[in-house]
């Protein structure tokens, strides 16, 4: 009896625990002490460079998507997911104002992009920006 109860606090204690284990599968895209660069277009839109060299995150795997946009002259956020890459086939899952509080979305395609829109023509800026994806 005894080697059955010390097998099991064995396997109890190696297992994973649940909130252990969705830690082990988060990223944070972090331009917040370190604002990005943004340079918006002749029409006042920017695609974000969240992931260098390209505007595209990989969303494979996760579950949810927090975003959290500081300061900036851009006054409409898009965010779109699906399949962005090569050949694209996407929607738009947010379309409005920049929201002033975490903006969380259940993933539903392999790819993220997120646009500002509406910022002076040719101008570029610093912004706060976090992306947050976790499972």
């Amino acid at each position: 009896m005894r080697r059955i109860a010390l097998a099991c606090a064995f396997i109890a204690l190696a297992t994973p625990s649940i909130g252990s284990a969705q830690l082990l599968t988060t990223k944070l895209y972090n331009f917040v002490d370190t604002p990005l660069s943004v340079t918006y277009s002749s029409s006042g839109q920017a695609q974000l460079k969240i992931s260098p060299p390209n505007a595209i995150i990989s969303v494979t795997g996760y579950r949810k998507v927090s975003i959290r946009i500081g300061s900036t002259h851009a006054t409409t956020l898009q965010v779109h997911m699906g399949k962005i890459s090569n050949a694209t086939l996407s929607q738009r899952i947010f379309n409005g104002p920049i929201p002033q509080t975490i903006r969380t979305f259940d993933v539903v395609g392999p790819e993220l992009v997120i646009w500002l829109m509406g910022a002076p023509a040719n101008s570029t800026e610093q912004v706060q920006i976090w992306v947050y994806l976790t499972t």
